[in-house]
């Protein structure tokens, strides 16, 4: 660019030197990147608050102001960043009269000088709002020590926007927050001598004359906002808009946040502004108590009903119901439990024997007797297991970090209780925080879960003391203690897995251990996140989000009874939809989201997918006879959405490598799942009207989603991405004559990412489907072989022992790590591994696993799978082995089952002779089995590839 702008500037007029010229020249050049051009960088550096970091910037803005010196003054024009006519202003200490030495730095941050170079830092880029929307946890950590907190409330502020202005707006507000903390009054606090006043928190520096100007009251203008005020992306603006707010608030928070976000411009800055002053001067008892219930898991005061049954060796039975009878007390030892957040216990308050007659309650109180939740409430028994502890852990290893900390690594990440033998002194406490991930020193690292999570124990003082949390559960792999007066020994902490006490009805292995692993994680995040509800995960997001429900579904049936678990879902499922047909993306609906995070098809399909999925696998057919009209109700609100038959809202494909794919490819997917899906489930109720209707819709819109998206010259589906090829070969959108050509534009995607996939969470399941069903079962294997990001190998080699939200687990490919490192969302592989890999195939329109297909793959290196699978009929049992050319397989079927066996390669025998044979090709031979064990033999090729 130097070299550019001097041989541009050989010749130059107004008598500018070559060099001058350059440099004026520079300043007016644009680069394709806006924050690359001179002007722009210069601009950031002039406000930069470390001033050592101009000393580069010297001797070109020498040559710079000694050029725009000598240019004409020409009305109106700007020269790039800069206004007016510099000449005019700084003749007298102008840098070429004066010749002031390069170390003087302090003369480039003159107000005056930067006045001129103003424009740029009005943009958000250089002091922008977001440094005041995040400094509030400073200044609550911090309020008790004003001078520490104004200051850091400044350097917090200046990590990503290093302007003095963004510097002074977080000193001056974060001071505002402190002085509310402290009880000033709001007087007090907006008193236009704030500052004076407070000059020894400031470390007695001034503030930058545009903050001064507001800290002086410069937003006390009654009715004027639209012409003074504006809450703007750049930071004094936002700085004055949220104290303008705050000072006409009329004394309500909630008439402030309302004032604030309806405002115009840039209000949901305003409102995250104003919000941590105006909440630190109310306090939290003058928040709206109708906002605060969004954001409990229960919106009403705790309420319990309860009844004992005592059964007698006479057969005779006795009930106890909870009534006004029973005492209450709230003087125990568990003083706060919070289910995302932690618990707080005091030992010392513990009421020993309150269980036995002889203890005095006379201090209890009677219990209230409440009104019912809800008058029109049905309650009924519990449908699904109760959670139990499946599982006890042993920390694998402790490290001393001193000063009283320890860390307990239990070695899997996992949901579930920790229960800590310890000691200490009478009314010591320690604090134990859960993580799924360590920090470079080794401490604990919440980044992914949510933070602060963590637990709190006060001793008793009576020896060796136990702990477990009572009323929730955290997941984590490692415990960070606080405040331990010894060194513990690695068997005094144990975790307690916890999960609804589904029955495991699978089991998988092969050669392969990068495929065992893989399963390991996938199993390992499904139980994590198997409670009441299926939870997305154990710490941060224990809600029931939907779409796992049935994206997962066919994975986890093959290896948890969730019969009546998933029953007890779709009731959560029905309960939660609205009286227009939708269903929001979690059930029970207990924080009402916005937008397609609560309104998404690929979540709300679940009233119709999950209802089938397990009428497939168990036979739950009462299930669609009574939810029927519930899903009826779901398709008509997605009709109502569509236009043309295509549905454009939603998530789009949640978590995808590739982000190209359109959120309307995603939202019709969902459309025909839905209807694909009634016309099976109608045709199971023997509705036939309603079966054709819905098999005519999903007709209707698969169609529509081919003239809408299909590249006839690309031979592929909108943008091209893997997510629009599969979903359209799923969709059976794609005409007989373009499948194999849109199946290798997919391939050819896979093998140009060097075997990876660039799927989300909702088209992964039909990424495996579909390349298996079309014979490419070889690609997938590739694929799950890798071990470079993104893949699942990629996360496994990085230390991940549970599925992981995001494809590198705790891998630093992409800096730190924020997705949850216990999700089970892409656990689709599991499916693959069974249908595929082991070969239980039902068939279509078989019903509980009554016909199947035993069709195992060979693919890849792998010599040897065995998989059982319990059905409710009894165990399927396969064992595969392959020894060079030799091939055997051997399969047992339950009574009640029957079985097609394809047996690939030549030579196929049977342990029955031929008269089980059907038919014979040339690299398969097709036998017909019914309930017991059998033996398979083959010869294979074994170069040649096996699908």
């Amino acid at each position: 660019m130097v070299k550019t702008a001097k041989w541009q500037m050989f010749l130059s007029r107004y008598n500018l030197t070559s060099d001058e010229a350059a440099a004026v020249y520079l300043y007016t050049m644009r680069h394709s990147e806006t924050d690359r051009d001179i002007s722009s960088q210069l601009s950031t550096a002039l406000r930069l608050r470390f001033r050592q970091l101009l000393t580069p910037w010297f001797p070109y803005l020498q040559l710079l102001i000694t050029a725009l010196n000598k240019l004409p003054s020409m009305k109106g024009t700007i020269w790039r960043y800069s206004r007016g006519h510099i000449a005019d202003n700084y003749r007298k200490d102008c840098v070429w009269k004066h010749k002031i030495p390069s170390d003087e730095l302090d003369f480039l941050s003159d107000p005056h000088l930067l006045k001129e170079f103003d424009v740029h830092c009005t943009e958000s880029g250089v002091a922008g709002n977001e440094a005041l929307i995040r400094l509030t946890p400073v200044s609550l950590f911090f309020y008790r020590y004003p001078t520490d907190a104004v200051e850091f409330a400044g350097i917090s502020g200046a990590i990503t926007h290093d302007s003095p202005k963004a510097y002074d707006s977080c000193r001056y507000y974060g001071a505002l927050i402190v002085a509310a903390l402290r009880g000033e009054t709001k007087q007090q606090l907006l008193d236009d001598k704030f500052y004076l006043n407070h000059k020894s928190w400031f470390n007695n520096k001034p503030l930058n004359p545009d903050v001064m100007k507001v800290a002086q009251g410069s937003y006390k203008k009654a009715g004027e906002y639209h012409d003074r005020i504006r809450g703007k992306g750049y930071i004094v603006d936002a700085l004055e808009t949220a104290l303008w707010t705050f000072y006409y608030d009329e004394g309500s928070f909630e008439k402030g946040i309302l004032d604030a976000v309806n405002r115009g411009d840039d209000t949901d800055a305003t409102a995250a502004i104003y919000g941590p002053l105006a909440g630190a001067y109310y306090g939290f008892d003058n928040l709206p108590k109708k906002w605060i219930s969004q954001f409990l898991t229960t919106p009403h005061p705790m309420k319990l009903i309860a009844q004992l049954q005592l059964n007698y060796m006479d057969g005779s039975c006795q009930y106890i119901v909870s009534d006004s009878s029973w005492l209450t007390t709230v003087t125990g030892p568990l003083l706060e439990s919070s289910w995302y957040g932690g618990e707080e216990y005091d030992a010392r308050k513990e009421l020993i024997g309150w269980d036995t007659p002889t203890y005095d309650h006379s201090t209890w109180k009677m219990a209230d007797i409440s009104s019912i939740p809800n008058p029109n409430a049905i309650y009924r028994a519990r449908e699904s297991p109760s959670i139990q502890i499946v599982e006890e852990i042993v920390a694998i290893s402790v490290t001393d970090k001193g000063d009283g900390t320890y860390i307990f690594d239990f070695g899997i990440n996992h949901a579930g209780w920790p229960k800590l033998s310890m000691r200490g002194a009478r009314g010591t406490t320690v604090t134990i925080r859960p993580g799924e991930l360590l920090n470079l020193d080794e401490t604990i690292n919440q980044v992914t879960e949510g933070t602060p999570i963590y637990d709190r124990y006060t001793f008793s003082g009576n020896g060796i003391e136990t702990y477990a949390p009572t009323f929730r559960y955290h997941g984590f792999r490692y415990l960070q203690i606080e405040n331990l007066t010894y060194l513990p020994q690695v068997n005094d902490f144990k975790s307690y897995t916890l999960r609804i006490n589904n029955d495991v009805t699978g089991t998988f292995n092969s050669s392969i251990e990068l495929l065992n692993s893989i399963h390991k994680i996938v199993n390992r995040a499904v139980q994590s996140n198997m409670f009441s509800v299926f939870t997305d995960c154990p710490h941060r997001e224990k809600l029931g989000w939907l779409e796992e429900t049935h994206l997962v579904f066919p994975a986890i049936e093959r290896f948890f009874d969730v019969q009546a678990h998933g029953r007890s879902v779709v009731r959560r499922i029905a309960e939660a939809q609205l009286s227009n047909g939708m269903v929001p993306t979690t059930a029970p609906e207990f924080p009402i989201f916005n937008g397609a995070f609560r309104d998404e098809p690929n979540w709300g399909n679940s009233i119709i997918l999950l209802p089938l999925y397990l009428y497939q696998s168990y036979g739950e057919i009462a299930l669609l006879e009574e939810f029927y009209s519930n899903m009826v109700s779901w398709i008509d609100y997605l009709r109502s959405k569509a236009q043309n038959n295509i549905v454009s809202y939603g998530l789009g494909d949640w978590y995808a490598i590739d982000q190209s794919t359109p959120v309307g490819v995603t939202g019709t997917y969902g459309y025909w799942m839905s209807a694909n899906g009634l016309e099976k489930i109608a045709s199971a109720l023997n509705k036939t009207d309603d079966a054709k209707k819905y098999s005519d819709l999903a007709s209707q819109i698969s169609s529509a989603f081919h003239r809408t998206y299909f590249n006839a010259t690309a031979h592929t589906y909108a943008t091209g991405s893997q997510a629009a090829d599969v979903f359209a070969l799923e969709m059976g959108a794609v005409p007989v004559t373009e499948q194999q050509n849109v199946i290798q534009h997919l391939i050819n995607d896979i093998r140009e990412r060097s075997n990876h996939t660039s799927s989300g969470e909702v088209s992964l399941p039909s990424w495996f489907r579909m390349l298996s069903f079309y014979g490419h079962d070889d690609v997938i294997y590739d694929f799950l072989s890798r071990t470079d990001s993104p893949s699942y190998g990629y996360a496994i080699i990085h230390g991940a022992t549970s599925l992981t939200e995001d494809w590198d687990g705790p891998a630093p490919a992409k800096g730190q790590p924020l997705s949850s490192q216990n999700h089970f969302m892409f656990g689709a592989v599991d499916e693959w591994f069974m249908r595929s890999l082991a070969g239980i195939q039902q068939v279509a329109n078989s019903i509980d696993y009554r016909i199947l297909n035993i069709k195992p793959v060979i693919v890849g290196n792998i010599s040897h799978v065995e998989a059982t699978y319990r059905t409710t009929r009894g165990w399927i049992e396969i064992q595969w082995n392959r020894v060079e050319e030799v091939f055997t397989l051997k399969v047992m079927l339950p009574y009640g089952s029957i079985a097609k066996v394809y047996v690939p390669g030549t030579k196929a025998t049977s342990d029955y002779g031929t008269q089980i044979q059907i038919r014979k090709r040339e690299a398969m031979t097709v036998f017909k089995i019914e309930s017991g064990s059998y033996t398979f033999k083959s010869v294979i090729d074994v170069n040649t590839k096996q699908n």
